[in-house]
């Protein structure tokens, strides 16, 4: 690893991780606090105060630090890489288009790709993955997208995160590897299927989504859908790249992982209305899924149960 893990501020980025400031100008808010940065060259993603910072061979990751109502001018990163909301809500926008990014969510940027960030939340915190050399050219040609929460690129970035802070012998091997699966994921999401899925698979899907509490086996749920029970195990996994069983467990979780960072709810009620037997058994699955236990994700978002 190049370099232990330092709090730093926007000018201190090393020259491996940069950006540039695009010079057209940006609006802002009123009472929008503007970033200070350089016309000529600015310093990666950082804009706030960075608390930590590692390079892993051609992986750079990093949690920065962000107060309220800051804006950052439109910019452009040489190397292709994430930004995921560990705490707070932030605004990306494109020339085309914006984001609303909260904490559990995220977005990939291809390389040269135009963008500016507003931080909508005091105290808001983030962590960023930038990519080099080998470790870019496996996301030649994915575009610029956010993250698709039932995908498992979240999850990944949160194994990346927890690699960050324990910084031990074998963490350049477990980022390496976790890269390389959110290529794959990315990948597998971009590509669209030549098909358009059936709409008695759609009726299955929103089944699942509206029964998370419930419980029923296969046949009803091809019931429900109006189809054979092995055509529907067959469509999940051409089109989902997962079981029924699976989607539905991710579903939960997605909805689990919303209640935990909007609300200040007890584990074991979000635990109930998400449909886990009990509070370990959500508690197990979750960090399954996550790399947190619920509780700790809630932390990260600072959010405290009543």
């Amino acid at each position: 690893m190049a370099q232990a893990c330092e709090t730093r501020s926007g000018a201190g980025w090393p020259s491996r991780f940069p950006a540039r400031l695009v010079s057209e100008s940006t609006s802002h808010l009123p009472g929008d606090r503007v970033a200070k940065t350089s016309q000529s060259s600015a310093s990666g993603n950082c804009f706030g105060r960075v608390a930590c910072l590692e390079a892993f061979g051609t992986i750079i990751l990093a949690q920065t630090h962000y107060i309220g109502a800051t804006s950052i001018p439109r910019h452009r990163h040489q190397s292709p890489g994430f930004f995921f909301a560990l705490r707070g809500a932030f605004e990306i926008n494109r020339l085309s288009e914006g984001f609303r990014v909260s904490c559990g969510e995220g977005i990939f940027h291809s390389a040269e790709e135009v963008h500016s960030l507003r931080v909508l939340a005091r105290n808001a915190c983030a962590f960023h993955v930038e990519l080099f050399g080998s470790s870019a050219s496996s996301f030649a040609g994915i575009h610029t997208q956010t993250l698709i929460r039932t995908s498992r690129t979240p999850i990944f970035l949160v194994q990346l995160h927890q690699e960050l802070m324990k910084r031990d012998e074998g963490a350049i091997l477990a980022v390496q590897g976790l890269v390389l699966q959110l290529a794959g994921e990315l990948a597998r999401v971009s590509r669209p299927d030549p098909a358009d899925p059936p709409i008695w698979l759609r009726r299955a899907e929103q089944f699942l989504s509206e029964n998370l509490v419930g419980r029923f086996n296969l046949e009803q749920l091809a019931l429900a859908a109006g189809a054979e029970a092995r055509e529907i195990v067959k469509a999940f996994k051409q089109f989902f790249n997962r079981t029924p069983a699976e989607h539905l467990r991710a579903k939960r979780i997605e909805v689990a992982r919303e209640q935990l960072v909007r609300t200040s709810k007890p584990i074991a009620r979000v635990a109930a209305e998400t449909g886990f037997y009990d509070q370990a058994h959500f508690c197990h699955q979750f960090r399954q899924a996550t790399g947190y236990s619920p509780r700790q994700y809630r932390e990260l978002a600072g959010i405290s149960e009543v």
